[in-house]
């Protein structure tokens, strides 16, 4: 047993500690004896476990590696004299960045990654000059050269010479195309050396430096990644590696703007940068960001979403779709910001006309004009496209519209919505989601309410839909039907029923508050009359917050749950019958009464605010956010969940509501 025991210690004469000596005085080492040990030591890191503890007790090789990284020049500056050499450093810089990084994971895991984190976060010159950038690329050296090479040797293209994954290639003159054997195969034509070696196999020897040059830039980028990402784990509140984010993140978007190589070898490395953005800025809005970085992040991220030629289409849609992500928590940092700094709202109000501007153009561009082309797809059936997309937008619509000052500009966003006819697609995609439903869930309908909801919060894009007559196409919908003839209920297993009552609760009855909102008693008569056509539902949400035993015709034995959007939904209902009741007092014969037990569901609304242990019990979380909430310490002391926390604040509000329409 003693014999199969694996050490954790590598012998003193191993090869494997040999390497780490010579890392130590990397310097002194030849390019290609150091690229080596480099690929053997990051390799070693990545399949033999015991290794890590061996890198974690001898730490004198990081600090060779890290003097290394810190002299390398430019690869713009090395690529114009030596571009061979400006592969090499960006091969090795890559090795280095991978073992870096590497080791503040493991470092991390064992609790001590600080110290290396912050001794490397000095020594990063190298990878913010070139780490994103992958600008090696020659597009006009390999297109003339294919096209010659065609034109000369037909019966041979150059695609022939190409190095198979089974042998072995080095940065250099034969990396991509296999030099040796194009020699010992055309060197019997005078063209292929030339009189003055300026034939095809100088620019094949080229054509390989550069190839040799992408794809050193290609691991340097995926290896820098790899630490930036580590870099900040172990540091997010380091001010350093904060700049450090947003200088990679906006390097990314731009360089995504940039015309890229061939598409087999550009088009995963303009997905990853786009990741790589998106979890950089979802990592910096954690920490509070100036405004003007905001400002700056915003515009560039606009301008290379406005490069995205068909953002829809098939090949596309992945990457656009991580860019509406970036978007929308780019969009979130002004609240976030807002919150945490009162400077914040200074530096906006500085810059707000650019930044409504720049609203605008998204609102516009992403906005009106994605909505349209995503309903048309969807009515198209085509698979490309998700829900998840129609709730992105939906997401940057409400991000965009409760910026400040975005109120002043109703007039602007109403001549955007109607410029892309959105109110009708929104219209038109509800009464059609009962036939586009995904295994059975109309989901559409319901992501087509809240996308409706969240334009009513404006009142002149809300009045233009009550002159539409939004609520007469929502009542003659399919998915409103049967909701007038159906016991919809938050705790049902169909998805339809489930859809249903979310349509309901959390998009008809807000929408028709905002409506009363806008238009007061104009539109009230419109909505008390869609009330009434739903007594069954209005009766179900009273009943849904009886006491536990309070029921006749419901047994003991049965459980009996609250649910946040059951609590939502009568929230509604208590404004919107107040509202009502309000109106009707100048307009008895216009608006009808709603019949509503308001009294009964005060009285059971106390009952449950007065036994908040038992509320606890009964409340049931739906769907993975309100699990999270439910597993959340909320911001103060009162309560063992968001989730609870968030109830009883809406059961307060419920209970205010009603206690003065009591009084009245």
């Amino acid at each position: 047993m003693k014999k199969d025991k694996k050490k954790t210690d590598a012998s003193s004469s191993s090869v494997f500690a040999t390497g780490l000596a010579k890392l130590g005085k990397l310097k002194d080492l030849e390019i290609s004896e150091a690229l080596v040990i480099l690929d053997f030591v990051a390799s070693a890191q990545n399949f033999w476990p015991w290794t890590v503890f061996t890198l974690q007790k001898d730490t004198a090789y990081l600090d060779g590696l890290r003097e290394y990284v810190r002299d390398l020049k430019s690869s713009s500056i090395t690529v114009k004299s030596d571009p061979v050499r400006a592969a090499f450093d960006a091969r090795l810089a890559a090795y280095i960045a991978e073992t870096f990084a590497m080791q503040l994971y493991h470092s991390r895991h064992l609790g001590n990654s600080g110290t290396l984190a912050k001794s490397l976060v000095g020594d990063l010159d190298y990878y913010l000059r070139d780490g994103v950038e992958v600008g090696g690329y020659n597009k006009s050296l390999h297109n003339n050269f294919a096209r010659n090479f065609s034109n000369k040797y037909s019966d041979c293209p150059v695609d022939c010479f190409k190095r198979t994954i089974l042998e072995p290639r080095e940065l250099g003159k034969s990396y991509y195309y296999d030099l040796e054997r194009a020699d010992q195969m055309l060197r019997f034509d005078p063209g292929w050396k030339g009189r003055k070696d300026d034939g095809f196999k100088t620019e094949m020897e080229r054509a390989n430096t550069n190839l040799s040059l992408v794809d050193a830039q290609l691991a340097l980028f995926h290896a820098w990644e790899f630490l930036l990402v580590e870099l900040s784990t172990c540091m997010p509140k380091n001010d350093t590696v904060e700049k450090q984010m947003l200088q990679v993140a906006q390097q990314c978007l731009n360089a995504n703007q940039g015309v890229p190589g061939p598409e087999h070898i550009f088009l995963k490395l303009v997905g990853s940068r786009a990741s790589l953005a998106l979890v950089l800025i979802q990592r910096l809005v954690k920490s509070s960001v100036p405004v003007k970085d905001i400002n700056q992040l915003l515009s560039t991220l606009v301008g290379t979403m406005n490069g995205v030629e068909e953002p829809w289409g098939t090949e596309s849609i992945s990457y656009y779709r991580t860019l509406l992500k970036a978007l929308f928590v780019t969009l979130r940092a002004y609240q976030i910001s807002g919150k945490k700094a009162t400077e914040s709202q200074d530096a906006f109000e500085g810059t707000t006309v650019t930044v409504t501007q720049t609203v605008l153009n998204i609102l516009d561009r992403v906005v009106g004009r994605g909505f349209r082309a995503l309903v048309s797809l969807i009515h198209d059936n085509e698979n490309s496209v998700s829900p998840e997309d129609l709730g992105l937008l939906t997401a940057i619509l409400q991000a965009c519209i409760s910026l400040p000052n975005m109120d002043q500009s109703q007039t602007q966003v109403l001549n955007i919505m109607a410029e892309h006819q959105v109110l009708h697609a929104a219209s038109s995609l509800y009464s059609w989601a009962d036939r586009l439903a995904d295994q059975g869930d109309p989901i559409y309908g319901e992501l087509s309410m809240l996308f409706l909801l969240e334009l009513s919060t404006l009142p002149m894009v809300a009045e233009q839909m009550a002159c539409d007559g939004i609520l007469s196409n929502i009542l003659s919908a399919n998915l409103t039907k049967f909701m007038l003839k159906s016991n919809i209920s938050p705790y049902s297993d169909s998805p339809v029923v489930q859809r249903c009552y979310g349509i309901w609760a959390k998009g008809l009855l807000p929408l028709m508050l905002n409506l009363l909102t806008a238009l007061g008693a104009t539109v009230a008569p419109e909505v008390a009359y869609v009330l009434n056509q739903f007594p069954h539902l209005l009766e179900a949400s009273v009943d849904r917050f009886e006491a536990p035993g309070a029921s006749r015709t419901q047994s003991r034995a049965s459980p009996h749950y609250l649910t946040l959007v059951a609590i939502s939904e009568v929230h509604s209902l208590a404004l919107l019958t107040r509202v009502l009741a309000a109106l009707r007092v100048n307009n008895n014969r216009d608006i009808p009464d709603v019949e509503w037990d308001s009294a009964n569901l005060l009285e059971n609304v106390d009952f449950w605010l007065s036994t908040k242990k038992l509320l606890k019990e009964r409340l049931m979380p739906l769907g993975q956010r309100e699990m999270d909430w439910r597993g959340m310490k909320p911001a103060t002391g009162a309560y063992d969940s968001l989730l609870e926390e968030k109830a009883v604040a809406q059961l307060d509000a419920i209970r205010d509501v009603l206690s003065e329409e009591a009084d009245n």
